[in-house]
């Protein structure tokens, strides 16, 4: 039991200085602006952050660069929708974060999802933003379940920035489980997204919006 709460403590620990250490990162991109678009949002494949976590035997993250493209003020949202042998699960939302973006707030910067101790009595969820506001929840062990040993993570989105358009939502990453073997699936068709999510035992999805901010 003490090593255990050590253990939680320590994990806290650095989950705080991981999250402080947000608010020195940037990445950059390129990227020519379109009118039709809010912002790009582009994943960090084995980048600073992932390595952080491996070294330190945190558990998982999926780290991304977020760039809006133009001063105009817009309203982002990240949110994590789990599913239990196929059916959605309440809240409909594990986890969620909502921050500013463009002038006068945040510019640029990084977003994400870090899980903590993964099937563990004292795992988590938690979002951040560029800012330094996060959140953090803990996870129910019902999606740990024992019956489903095998695991897998991926992201939905690769290096190359994606545009995101006013109010569509767009996902960024997947963590699933299953009895035996896990599929492969097209990340980004409905049609194969609702068929993992009715095969697996366990379904996390990130995703995020960007809305237009009036005024």
């Amino acid at each position: 039991m003490s090593i255990q709460i050590n253990r939680h403590k320590q994990i806290s620990l650095l989950m705080i200085v991981f999250i402080s250490s947000i608010l020195f990162f940037s990445a950059c991109s390129n990227q020519t602006d379109q009118k039709t678009h809010l912002a790009y949002v582009s994943a960090n494949i084995d980048g600073a952050y992932e390595q952080m976590f491996k070294e330190l035997s945190l558990g998982l993250i999926f780290d991304f660069n977020l760039k809006p493209l133009s001063e105009d003020q817009g309203w982002v949202t990240m949110w994590v929708e789990a599913y239990h042998d196929g059916e959605v699960q309440e809240p409909t939302q594990l986890v969620n974060l909502s921050f500013e973006l463009g002038s006068g707030s945040v510019k640029e910067g990084h977003i994400g999802l870090g899980m903590l101790s993964p099937k563990s009595d004292y795992s988590s969820l938690f979002l951040y933003s560029p800012s330094g506001k996060s959140i953090v929840n803990k996870i129910d062990p019902k999606f740990f379940p024992p019956e489903a040993p095998a695991a897998t993570w991926e992201y939905a989105i690769g290096k190359e920035p994606i545009a995101l358009e006013a109010g569509e939502p767009q996902l960024l990453a997947v963590y699933r489980q299953a009895e035996n073997s896990l599929g492969s699936f097209n990340l980004q068709d409905e049609k194969e997204l609702e068929q993992m999510i009715q095969e697996d035992a366990v379904v996390f999805l990130l995703k995020m919006k960007i809305e237009e901010q009036e005024g």
